[in-house]
């Protein structure tokens, strides 16, 4: 068991952990995700640094300067199967785009990757991250449509907050958003937005 630990601390070990983790993600769900940066400490926490997952244009749609967590499981790792405890979240930027001449935005086409029926192995379960607890600060979200006369339709800056109850489960999305804080594109600021949210492919509520 030490030597297993010594061993996962190691650097070029984590750096290739991260490639492994990512490679099969983007294997099975043809997604485009890099991870620049592991550490693992001794005690089980997990810093994950550089997170970036790019769209179907190869541009970026989210980029995580800095991602710490403890996973309670992590040989759920390889069924597809994310559980994370004292999760927390700094530097995030979130690029929503409907491509000029495209009806679909590229947020909606990266979700639709995770469809139950897409994975290419058709035993794997559908790819899964569930978390009690987010926090999050530093978040910054833009939300595009390039085929509108004004493209920018929405953008919140230097925000913060937290998520509860946060799962992924294929393509849909739950989370409770709890003390929700940041500034528009219009200057308008937001203090202590509360509120749940999921997400389908069919619809998007806020309740």
């Amino acid at each position: 068991m030490v030597f297993l630990v010594i061993f996962f601390s190691i650097p070029s070990v984590q750096t290739n952990l991260a490639s492994f983790v990512t490679d099969n993600l983007n294997e099975e769900y043809g997604t485009n995700l890099e991870i620049k940066k592991v550490d693992l400490s001794l005690l089980g926490s997990v810093s994950l640094k550089g997170i970036e997952i790019r769209d179907h244009h190869l541009d970026t749609l989210i980029f995580v300067d800095r991602l710490r967590t403890s996973l309670l499981d992590a040989k759920r790792i390889l069924e597809n199967n994310i559980q994370l405890n004292n999760t927390s979240l700094k530097g995030v930027h979130v690029y929503v785009k409907n491509y000029k001449g495209e009806e679909i935005d590229n947020l909606t086409l990266f979700v639709e990757k995770f469809e139950d029926n897409n994975p290419k192995d058709s035993i794997s379960s559908p790819f899964q991250i569930r978390s009690s607890d987010i926090y999050f600060e530093d978040i910054n979200y833009k939300q595009i449509n390039e085929n509108k006369a004004v493209p920018l339709d929405f953008a919140a800056y230097n925000g913060g907050g937290s998520l509860q109850d946060f799962s992924v489960v294929g393509p849909n999305v739950a989370l409770k958003i709890r003390g929700l804080y940041f500034t528009d594109n219009r200057g308008l600021e937001i203090t202590n937005l509360t509120t749940d949210f999921t997400y389908t492919k069919t619809k998007m509520k806020f309740y």
